[in-house]
C-alpha cells in the first residue's frame, strides 16, 4: 500500500502510520520498498502471524515481540535493547545500586505491584522516572527513607485519585501522561529481562538455550506465559531467532557463515543482477556471504590495492604484504553498514558502498577520537558520494558521520 493510501486521522488531519513507520523500519519488520512504500520482512511476517493467532494471549504476544526487537537499531543505535537498558544502569550504579538491589526491587514490582497508585511507593519509579536528573536521584536515594519524600508520593498519589492534575508532577503521571503505570512495569520488565539477558549471553550454548532461560525468568513472576506454546514457535522460525541470537552474542557475518553455512560462489554477472536481500534471516546470510565475497575482491582491484585514506592528512597508511595474494593486505569495510540497510531504498550490496582501507585505517575508523575519525569519513565521503547517488543511495554526511561514530563506540 502506497503512502497515499494510509489512513488519515480525522481529528489531527494527519497519517495516523506515519508515527510507526521509523521504529517498524529499525526493528526490521519492515523495509523500503520505495520512498513511499515498506514491504514486510521474514521477521515481520513472523509477528504478523503470531498477532494474527488467537491461541497466543496477549502477555505472550509481548514476550516474543521482546525477542523479535532485541536486535532493533532505533535511535539508529545496533542492539538498542541492550546498549539503552546499559544506559539505565550505568546511571543506577552512579548513585549507589547494585546489580542485587536492582534485580529484587524489579523482581518485587513485577509480582506484586497491581496497583496503578502503588507505583510511587517504590525507589525505582523514582529512579526510573527521572533518570535524566543526577542531582535529583541522589537525593531521592539518600532522603527515600525519610517523610518528605513519603509526602509527594502521598501528595501525587491523592491527586491522582481525585482527578487533579494541576501541578507539573500529577500531571507528569496522569493516565496517558508523559510516564504512566503501563509505561513502568514495561520498562521495569524490559530492565529486568534484559539483565538477565546479558548473564545468560555467556552461559547459553545456543539459540534455543538463551531463549529457555528468559522464559524461565518470565515464569518466576508471571502465570500467564506457556514456555512450550513460545519454544515451538522460535523453533518453527529458527532462521530468525537464530539471527537475533548471533547478533546478541557477537558473531560477525563471517564468523556465522564459516561455522553454520557452506560458502557459496556467484559470478560478477550473477552480483550485479542482484536485488536488495533481506537480511533478517540466516538463511539469506549465505547469499550476502557470497555478494560480498565478489564485492570485497572488485573493490581491492578498483582501488589497485591501495588504501583509500593514502594521503589523508593523519598518519600515513601502514602496509604489509598478503602470502596468499602477494600484494599490500587490505581489509574491506563497508561504508554505509549493514546494520541500517533498511534505511535505504536501493541495496547498499555495491561495489561503490565497499572501501578498502590498510588495517591501521581500519581500525581509525573504528577506534580513533571523533575528530581524527570524523576527517577520515569526510575525505572517504567525498570520494564517493556521486558515485553512491548514481546507485540511488542518497546519503547525508552528518548522519553517516553519526551512524559510523556511534557504530565504533558500540565496538
Amino acid at each position: 500500500m502506497s503512502r497515499e493510501e494510509w489512513e488519515v486521522n480525522a481529528r489531527y488531519n494527519q497519517i495516523q502510520a506515519k508515527i510507526y513507520t521509523v521504529p517498524m523500519r529499525q526493528s526490521k519488520l519492515f523495509r523500503k520498498k520505495t520512498d513511499s512504500i515498506y514491504e514486510i520482512t521474514a521477521k515481520g511476517q513472523a509477528i504478523l502471524d503470531i498477532c494474527n493467532n488467537d491461541s497466543y494471549n496477549d502477555y505472550e504476544k509481548k514476550i516474543i515481540s521482546y525477542f523479535t526487537i532485541l536486535d532493533g537499531y532505533f535511535d539508529l543505535c545496533p542492539n538498542y535493547v541492550i546498549k539503552r537498558t546499559d544506559f539505565i544502569l550505568d546511571i543506577l550504579y552512579k548513585i549507589g545500586f547494585t546489580d542485587n538491589e536492582i534485580e529484587e526491587e524489579c523482581l518485587n514490582i513485577l509480582k506484586n505491584c497491581k496497583n496503578k497508585l502503588n507505583i510511587f511507593d517504590y525507589k525505582l519509579f523514582w529512579m526510573v522516572s527521572f533518570y535524566h536528573d543526577i542531582k535529583f536521584l541522589n537525593l531521592i536515594r539518600n532522603e527515600f527513607n525519610y517523610k518528605g519524600l513519603s509526602n509527594i508520593a502521598d501528595y501525587v498519589r491523592s491527586n491522582l485519585t481525585s482527578g487533579q492534575y494541576k501541578d507539573a508532577l500529577s500531571s507528569k503521571y496522569r493516565p496517558q501522561g508523559n510516564y504512566d503505570y503501563n509505561m513502568f512495569m514495561e520498562d521495569v520488565e524490559i530492565v529486568y529481562l534484559t539483565m538477565k539477558l546479558k548473564t545468560f549471553i555467556d552461559e547459553s550454548s545456543d539459540y534455543i538455550d538463551i531463549y529457555q532461560k528468559i522464559l524461565e525468568v518470565v515464569n518466576s513472576y508471571s502465570q500467564e506465559v506457556d514456555s512450550k506454546k513460545i519454544i515451538k514457535f522460535i523453533v518453527d522460525n529458527k532462521d530468525i531467532y537464530e539471527q537475533i541470537y548471533f547478533c546478541l552474542i557477537g558473531k560477525i557475518e563471517e564468523d556465522i557463515l564459516k561455522d553454520y553455512f557452506p560458502r557459496q560462489r556467484k559470478s560478477v554477472q550473477e552480483v550485479e543482477n542482484i536485488g536488495k536481500i533481506d537480511n533478517t534471516t540466516t538463511k539469506t546470510k549465505t547469499e550476502l556471504e557470497a555478494v560480498s565475497s565478489v564485492l570485497k575482491d572488485m573493490a581491492k582491484k578498483r582501488c589497485n590495492y591501495r588504501c583509500e585514506l593514502d594521503g589523508v592528512d593523519i598518519e600515513s597508511c601502514r602496509y604489509f604484504t598478503d602470502k596468499s595474494e602477494n600484494r599490500p593486505y587490505l581489509e574491506v569495510h563497508q561504508f554505509i553498514p549493514r546494520e541500517f540497510s533498511n534505511e535505504f531504498v536501493n541495496s547498499i550490496e555495491v561495489i561503490e558502498n565497499y572501501v578498502c582501507l590498510c588495517p591501521h585505517c581500519h581500525r581509525l575508523l573504528h577506534h580513533a577520537v571523533d575528530s581524527e575519525k570524523a576527517a577520515a569519513i569526510k575525505r572517504l565521503y567525498d570520494n564517493r558520494i556521486d558515485l553512491l547517488k548514481n546507485k540511488g543511495l542518497i546519503v547525508d554526511l552528518k548522519l553517516l558521520k553519526d551512524i559510523i561514530i556511534l557504530t565504533s563506540k558500540l565496538t
